[in-house]
């Protein structure tokens, strides 16, 4: 018996349609790599959406802190930033602890940006050239952070400061490295 004839048109389209459907699945997984690096950049611009007044965690310190701890402990500690004053005496106790805590967010927020920035550039489009990521994370969270601020001057009752866009590049630069770090572990363990 004769072989029935295959149409070279459909194995053709069958091709096409299996080579298109794993391209997709392959453009999918690389677009998770993003998520947390959106959802971040989200949660940045929503913060510097806000007011100061609705942001102030002023009120729920004082039902915590210890003011006479905190100045205690802290009286010694008195610094200029960004031609602020910066003491226990010259803020409060409280505004003095609230101080710390909206630094604290600026670094961390952009520490983990910077890790998952890095991770994303690494995995998807920059394909494990490691020197290209690192430099293309830092550029990356350096704008962010200009933008930021850029974004606070529009905001009633924030400030733009040079000395935040610092503090956020020193955060997003401890997350690209830490990511570094453990990508390198990774790889030697498997290695």
């Amino acid at each position: 018996m004769a072989p029935i004839p295959i149409c070279p048109i459909s194995i053709t389209c069958s091709r096409l349609i299996l080579d298109v459907s794993k391209g997709v699945e392959h453009y999918m997984k690389q677009l998770w790599y993003w998520v947390p690096v959106l959802l971040l950049a989200g949660v940045i611009f929503w913060f510097s959406s806000q007011p100061y007044q609705n942001q102030d965690v002023k009120p729920i310190l004082n039902d915590f802190i210890n003011e006479d701890w905190v100045t205690a402990t802290f009286s010694w500690l008195k610094f200029d930033y960004a031609g602020y004053f910066v003491s226990v005496e010259g803020l409060g106790s409280t505004a003095f602890v609230e101080f710390f805590i909206r630094k604290g967010a600026h670094f961390g927020i952009f520490f983990l940006l910077g890790f998952f920035v890095c991770r994303a550039f690494l995995t998807t489009i920059l394909q494990n050239r490691t020197l290209t990521s690192f430099f293309s994370s830092i550029m990356f969270l350096i704008l962010y952070a200009v933008q930021d601020e850029l974004h606070q001057h529009f905001t009633g009752n924030r400030t733009p400061l040079i000395h935040d866009v610092m503090i956020d590049s020193v955060g997003g630069l401890t997350g690209i490295i830490l990511f570094l770090l453990i990508k390198r572990r990774f790889r030697r363990k498997l290695g």
